[in-house]
């Protein structure tokens, strides 16, 4: 992937995926997790989270902190969920001590695209 398009055509976002075309997706998986999460207040960590769609309504479930590479996608999230904390970072290096009660990967896990870097996503998660 060009990181750099992805970095400087952020701005595009707001007008290609307006929050209302995620929503569908994003409570579908909220519903999903909920089966199993029941707690309140449970943690949510979103690899890949770009311009912070789905998290305009995974915020309204758990407590979330996102990631993602592009820091112009980074600054959109922001603006649109202020309420959630966002880091710069790339999934298959992202170290957390903080615990999560869910990882959710929805619109990035496609970018692994060798084993070599699938493999470093699995590590990761694994102590999360």
């Amino acid at each position: 992937m060009n990181w750099k398009s992805y970095n400087e055509l952020a701005w595009t976002e707001s007008i290609i995926a307006r929050p209302e075309t995620y929503q569908k997706e994003a409570l579908c998986y909220v519903n999903l997790l909920k089966r199993y999460i029941t707690k309140t207040s449970a943690k949510m960590l979103h690899l890949g989270c770009g311009a912070g769609g789905h998290d305009f309504y995974f915020k309204k479930f758990f407590l979330v902190t996102g990631v993602d590479l592009s820091e112009g996608m980074l600054e959109l999230a922001k603006r649109r969920n202020p309420e959630v904390t966002y880091l710069k970072g790339d999934m298959r290096t992202v170290s957390r001590e903080e615990k999560f009660d869910a990882v959710i990967i929805p619109d990035s896990i496609m970018y692994m695209t060798n084993i070599a870097d699938l493999k470093k996503l699995l590590a990761i998660l694994c102590t999360i």
